[in-house]
């Protein structure tokens, strides 16, 4: 099939970015012809590899591709893409999301099909989805084909428990007891996320820590590779990825909203006490879940019957309405105007991040300065206890 996969924007790796890329790189390795629409085009991009890129400023050489299906993410993209494809190609809309106003169903009806990423989705979109096209339920995925698991544990190797934190939006609170955990020398941590510390998440990566605290797509990543995971965002905590939990959390897209538990002090407990991480069963189990139910090849292999189905059975969608040309124009001509811009604010935004990392270095580097010196005074202060101690024990030899 010769497809185009679209969403929103392309700026910073998120959720709905990453998730893309994995369906463009999947559908690519399956033998497909595959290529992607965003609104905003930026240096995320960049991990698509080869695989090209349309943008607004493109919308006309776009038409003249002769596509088998357009499968997107997003309102934007549903309302763009329908106005050039609708009456000509089938297009499917994949729902990621229950909160931003992207996610929100249009009445368009360009549709000829609808994915929905998890139960919550489905049910957050019934009551405006379209019931005369056909639906599934196909989760987030992660690729398969870039996973070398290593062993399975249950607990740190030595010390204080080292954890990686993955998130664009991290909570306040949680920042607040990891800091403060790791000021006792109770644990360490890693933020990767937005805006000082942005990139893909990858298996090298987590590869050295010995838990991960995130949601979405990365607990797939966790899970597979067999490290625990422990569910918690700005919506909540779910708490620590178990057999138990699983299906709950997963019909939630591993969100955090299955449980929402906002009781920090739990929170904290819960992180630090490694007898409640999950047992060497639970993370065996896991990984064998995650590989059924959330793997890439697996999720293209399900969305090919589905696009195959869509495009033999499905009835057609509404034909285009008269007068879009004029709206199409215009979006073009916007779009090349604020690509110049963007250049230019792109380079500033680049300093601002560059100075933002500086910074941040700094701050590492005067913490590690204070830490350091905290050590050496613990150690004056236990040589001074000893030398007191020898004081008193002369002393009390000479009374004697």
């Amino acid at each position: 099939m010769r497809l185009l996969i679209a969403t929103h924007q392309f700026e910073i790796f998120a959720g709905s970015e990453l998730h893309t890329a994995d369906l463009c790189r999947g559908f690519r390795r399956a033998g497909h012809e595959v290529a992607m629409f965003t609104l905003k085009p930026g240096p995320a991009t960049g991990i698509l590899g080869n695989i090209p890129v349309f943008s607004l400023a493109e919308l006309r050489s776009l038409r003249e591709e002769n596509f088998d299906l357009i499968y997107l993410h997003h309102a934007t993209c549903e309302v763009v893409l329908g106005l050039v494809f609708s009456g000509k190609v089938p297009i499917i809309r994949g729902y990621l999301g229950v909160i931003p106003a992207q996610e929100k169903p249009t009445n368009a009806r360009f549709l000829s099909g609808e994915v929905y990423l998890s139960e919550e989705v489905a049910e957050q979109n019934y009551a405006d989805r379209h019931a005369d096209v056909p639906s599934s339920i196909a989760r987030s995925v992660y690729d398969d084909q870039l996973i070398t698991p290593i062993v399975a544990h249950t607990e740190p190797a030595l010390g204080a428990p080292n954890f990686a934190v993955v998130s664009n939006h991290l909570d306040r609170d949680l920042a607040a007891i990891l800091e403060a955990a790791a000021a006792e020398d109770l644990c360490r941590f890693t933020h990767f996320g937005w805006p000082n510390n942005n990139l893909a998440i990858t298996t090298k990566l987590l590869t050295p820590f010995d838990a991960v605290i995130t949601i979405g797509r990365t607990v797939l990543l966790t899970a597979a590779l067999g490290k625990p995971v422990y569910i918690c965002d700005v919506h909540g905590a779910d708490g620590w990825l178990t057999r138990d939990n699983f299906a709950r959390s997963q019909s939630r897209n591993f969100s955090g909203r299955a449980f929402g538990i906002k009781d920090w002090t739990f929170v904290r407990r819960h992180l630090l006490d490694t007898n409640q991480w999950p047992s060497l069963n639970d993370l065996t189990w896991l990984r064998g879940s995650v590989e059924r139910h959330h793997s890439l090849s697996r999720r293209v292999e399900q969305l090919e019957g589905f696009f195959a189905d869509v495009i033999g059975k499905a009835p057609p969608p509404m034909p285009i309405p008269g007068g879009y040309e004029g709206v199409l124009q215009f979006l073009e001509q916007k779009d090349r105007a604020l690509q110049a811009l963007g250049r230019i604010e792109r380079r500033r935004l680049k300093d601002a991040i560059k100075e933002a990392r500086d910074e941040a270095r700094a701050q590492a580097e005067r913490k590690k300065e204070r830490n350091r010196r905290v050590q050496e005074l613990k150690q004056q202060v236990v040589k001074l206890k000893r030398q007191i101690e020898e004081l008193e024990s002369r002393n009390r030899h000479l009374e004697s």
